[in-house]
């Protein structure tokens, strides 16, 4: 066998092996991803490293907690997960494996249409600015549901049951539609600037809303929580409902709280100071009667036999 042969047959089988490990290209020139093309690439956890577009075309089942599911390595990546799920399925309850992971040097990264569950630290993790998720579902993650870092979008999308607070995102960031539900460490964190609208963060162990300054919560629900509903200060807080928590409904303090029902906490309806205004809410039934200092913009309903504090 001449040198040449055995050099073509080696540059062949080089090829053979790069091209197993590169996402077949759909019809429309998105590159697929499924769980052959994944062993072939040498297995988990699979990276993206070119900017685009990708498509799962089968469920993506990790061995164990402690493997991530897909890492992206670049910035200005679309992935439609097509309705399919990563998932780690019978694994141990935590570990650090996330289900999709990108950190903070790669931007515009966006993720819609599918679910990840069961994997061992944290669901969806997208830690660069502009950060985008839809209409995707994570359950029984063993740390974190769902963290965004700046200026990131998340609409449509339910998080449940995480070993860690349910979704998290970073300053100047929009939360739309979301649910995040029976978490262990709180519902929804918001840091800076942030907007809540639509959100219902229900039923968590700790507080419902943590939220940071100068922050809006529109049309949302921070009810049955183990700690408070909501915590915040220098936010906006309008029609919202803040019930049956076993602490305060709110502690809003330099707020404005207009439109809102706090009924039935075990602690204060609104634990607030002198720098908060508050009008048209509904205050009843709360262990604790009204007691704390705020400012009347408009009248409030403050229960049966008792006056609004002003």
């Amino acid at each position: 066998m001449t040198r040449f042969t055995t050099l073509s047959r080696f540059a062949l089988f080089s090829l053979l092996a790069l091209v197993a490990g590169t996402p077949a290209l759909a019809v429309d020139g998105v590159a697929e991803i499924n769980q052959t093309s994944v062993t072939a690439a040498g297995g988990f956890p699979f990276a993206i490293t070119q900017p685009g577009s990708y498509v799962l075309t089968s469920d993506l089942v990790v061995p164990d907690a402690n493997t991530t599911g897909l890492t992206i390595q670049t910035a200005d990546v679309t992935l439609d997960m097509n309705g399919f799920s990563i998932r780690c399925s019978g694994c141990a309850a935590t570990g650090t494996g996330d289900g999709i992971f990108a950190d903070f040097a790669f931007g515009n990264v966006a993720v819609r249409g599918g679910s990840v569950s069961g994997v061992g630290n944290r669901g969806v993790a997208l830690l660069g600015e502009l950060a985008m998720v839809d209409d995707v579902k994570i359950t029984n993650a063993g740390g974190r549901g769902m963290l965004l870092g700046a200026r990131a979008l998340v609409t449509r999308s339910h998080v449940a049951n995480s070993g860690n607070a349910g979704l998290e995102l970073g300053r100047d960031s929009i939360a739309s539609e979301v649910v995040s539900i029976f978490n262990q460490s709180g519902g929804v964190r918001l840091n800076e600037f942030a907007i809540a609208s639509e959100v219902i963060a229900n039923e968590n162990q700790g507080t419902g809303f943590f939220i940071s300054e100068g922050s809006v919560v529109i049309d949302s629900s921070g009810t049955q929580n183990s700690q408070k509903g909501l915590v915040t200060e220098k936010a906006v807080v309008v029609r919202s409902a803040f019930n049956t928590n076993q602490s305060n409904g709110a502690d809003c303090f330099d707020c404005v709280m207009l439109s809102n029902t706090i009924s039935a906490n075990q602690g204060w309806g609104i634990n607030s100071d002198e720098k908060t205004g508050y009008g048209y809410n509904v205050l009843q039934f709360n262990a604790t009667a009204p007691a704390f200092q705020a400012v009347q913009l408009n009248e409030n309903a403050c229960g049966l036999f008792q006056t609004c504090p002003n």
